[in-house]
């Protein structure tokens, strides 16, 4: 007898359907289940016209739904148009969202599956392929019945999570199609958020045996993996588990290009966690929503807006490579129109993405069942978008909503193009005190700059693009090179109106100092030609040669090395294309090169012929660069040589190629010519014949 068939759809857009690969591989586990039903995840293009899988004569097609939900009803009611026979079933975190009603409103679905999907699925798909009709006393399964609605009450809450199979350890999902993943660390939430449709959950945990072993097998089967990301609505809610987690994190991935994103919430940090966090691999998706006291009392979220501050502060101390995001919410209760500007404009200051969200009233929410207390209007059918509330009116949300729109292609990716945010953030520390949102009116000027001149298009699709590795690419660096310079006038007109242009100056040079950090990594043929006649021109038989160059700059590939020193800044950093995975170690941030040289010059002694600086120096905060050169002369034997590379404008705040002379001068080398580029250590004298290459400034 054939089997039942049951078809999960999902649309194949590189993310990992991690809810339908539960549900197969529960079903599947079940031996009596698995021989009457078989269970498949279908993969298209476009989840919203999915006729083509009618072809395969399911008996059951369920789709699991994470956002917006319109998609999926309008593929429902294709299905039932094509085939009337065919049943439906929905399931996931956003039916939470809706009312039950509402879903079934068009006739097109046919059961709803609420909460935890794993026990109520396979019951549902027993009682359908027993061939059985009417009411199903299913746990957790909404239906409609004669025109009747029945939700049946949800099960209890399994607290032995580790009992539910792997879909990553069953063999559930071909890894090598995709780069993102979700694994899970826990359910539930401990926090009673009252716009949130799963706050006050039961918080139950997945073992970290279970959580790394699934990490572990992510990474051995999949080569194109760029990020995963754990499920926890808080991370750090367990603070030991946590730490454990962060250290395994970091070992299972030594050597790997991957990113490990953390939801988290500030009040669970402590200075013990933060430096766990230190390394550029973790990204932190952090809950904000607003730091207006009021609105947090009337969310039911912690309201210390001081310590939500100085634990961010706090974060960029310890943990400068971390990259992290802020979640915000505008149309808030407690809120209006000039708190939420306050709390985009310190937002902005932090240089994070900003996930930047309109208030939904979700029917089962504290909200949705108080709208009379906050005096909130919002709209009768799904998103349920906020209209206004007591203390924001409906014009004042309507501003709000434009003024996200308007600055979301830049404040929403600013960790994308690293150059153009320092140059906002710059900005915005010269108009402090001049305006009451100095970093938010430098972003919403900007956006109205660049949106009204035609050289911006490239960087407006570029950073509102889903993927933004043709904008972060190798070939599009003189292009962004290129847009910097057109900031120029924009920065003049804005300093100038708010009394700031003596502040020009340095912004000019900082633009300009962005502009050679871009442009040296495009010029990577020129640092080979000097290091070629160098090479030419020096007699030395055997040559050891040390490497301190850019993490992202591709010198690894075309300069010579024994041993590599890999530096990032944290700042500016970016990554140019995927980088090489030739060496296992981690890149060390440009404020710490000085002590790592040191160390490893302690540890090594004067080993090496040939110290090649390529790029470092122009990144180096001020003050810093005697102590890298001195590092170096600890480490290069008598008579050794550096050579220098720098771009075509010194550092920020530093005089140059002036003051890399001084500092070398100072750190024991001798400078043999200008511009300074080339040097040997004190007392020793340069052959003649390495004499005439010594200019090297690419």
């Amino acid at each position: 007898m054939a089997k039942y068939k049951a078809l999960l759809l999902c649309e194949h857009n590189g993310i990992l359907p991690l809810g339908l690969g539960c549900l197969k591989a529960y079903a599947d586990a079940d031996r009596a289940l698995s021989e009457k039903v078989a269970v498949s995840i279908i993969y298209l293009a476009d989840i919203s016209a999915p006729e083509q899988v009618l072809a395969a004569r399911p008996d059951l097609v369920g789709f699991s739904c994470c956002g917006d939900l319109s998609r999926v009803l309008r593929a429902c009611a294709r299905l039932k148009a094509a085939d009337a026979a065919v049943r439906i079933v929905l399931g996931g975190p956003a039916v939470l969202a809706v009312e039950a009603a509402e879903l079934f409103a068009e006739g097109t679905v046919d059961f709803v599956v609420r909460g935890e999907g794993e026990k109520a699925f396979a019951a549902l798909l027993r009682f359908l392929s027993a061939g059985a009709c009417g009411r199903p006393r299913i746990p957790g399964v909404a239906f409609m019945d004669n025109g009747v609605l029945t939700i049946n009450p949800p099960g209890p809450e399994p607290d032995r999570l580790d009992a539910f199979p792997s879909p990553y350890l069953a063999g559930v999902f071909d890894l090598r199609a995709y780069s993102r993943f979700f694994v899970e660390g826990s359910r539930g939430c401990r926090f009673s958020c009252r716009y949130c449709a799963e706050s006050n959950s039961r918080l139950r945990y997945f073992s970290p045996e279970r959580l790394l072993g699934e990490v572990r097998y992510i990474l051995a089967h999949a080569p194109g993996a760029a990020a995963v990301s754990p499920t926890d609505a808080d991370f750090f809610s367990d603070r030991v588990r946590a730490r454990l987690l962060l250290r395994e994190f970091c070992a299972v991935s030594a050597g790997r290009r991957v990113s490990f994103v953390l939801t988290t919430n500030p009040r669970s940090w402590d200075d013990g966690m933060l430096p766990a966090m230190a390394l550029d691999r973790f990204h932190l998706s952090i809950g904000i929503q607003s730091v207006n006291p009021r609105v947090l009392a009337a969310s039911n979220r912690p309201s210390a807006v001081n310590k939500l501050k100085r634990n961010m502060r706090r974060l960029k101390y310890f943990a400068p490579e971390a990259r992290f995001s802020l979640d915000l919410i505008d149309g808030l209760p407690g809120d209006n129109l000039k708190g939420y500007k306050n709390t985009l404009d310190w937002a902005i200051s932090t240089g994070a993405d900003l996930e930047l969200n309109h208030l939904m009233v979700i029917p089962n929410t504290y909200f949705g069942r108080n709208k009379a207390r906050f005096g909130i209007a919002c709209g009768d059918s799904y998103p349920y978008s906020l209209l206004s509330n007591a203390t924001f009116s409906a014009g004042e949300v309507a501003l709000a909503r434009g003024l996200a729109e308007r600055i979301d292609f830049i404040a929403g990716h600013l960790s994308v193009d690293r150059s153009l945010t320092a140059v906002i953030l710059r900005l915005g520390r010269a108009l402090r005190g001049r305006t009451p949102w100095p970093y938010l009116e430098v972003c919403a000027k900007l956006a109205d700059f660049m949106r009204g001149r035609a050289g911006f298009s490239g960087v407006i699709a570029g950073l509102s693009g889903a993927s933004h590795g043709e904008y972060t690419g190798f070939a599009n660096l003189g292009r962004r090179a290129d847009v910097l310079r057109l900031l120029l006038p924009f920065a003049c007109k804005l300093l100038a109106r708010h009394g700031r242009a003596a502040e020009y100056a340095g912004v000019a040079a900082e633009l300009e100092a962005a502009r050679a950090r871009l442009l040296f990594r495009k010029n990577t043929e020129g640092r080979v030609r000097a290091v070629n006649n160098f090479l030419a021109a020096d007699k030395m038989s055997r040559r050891k040669t040390l490497l301190v160059c850019w993490a992202d700059s591709g010198d690894t590939g075309r300069l010579p090395w024994n041993e590599v020193v890999l530096v990032r800044d944290f700042l500016t950093d970016e990554s140019y294309g995927n980088r090489q995975n030739i060496y296992s170690s981690e890149p060390v941030s440009i404020s710490k090169a000085a002590k790592y040289l040191a160390l490893m010059a302690a540890d090594t002694g004067p080993v090496f012929d040939l110290v090649l600086l390529s790029g470092i120096h122009d990144g180096l905060p001020a003050r810093r660069g005697r102590g890298v050169f001195k590092a170096l002369r600890g480490l290069a034997r008598p008579g050794g040589r550096l050579l220098v590379f720098g771009g075509s404008a010194g550092g920020v705040g530093r005089a140059g190629k002036a003051a890399a002379a001084r500092e070398l001068k100072a750190a024991g080398w001798v400078c043999v010519r200008p511009p300074y580029v080339f040097a040997v250590p004190a007392g020793k004298k340069l052959p003649p014949e390495a004499r005439k290459d010594a200019h090297c400034n690419v």
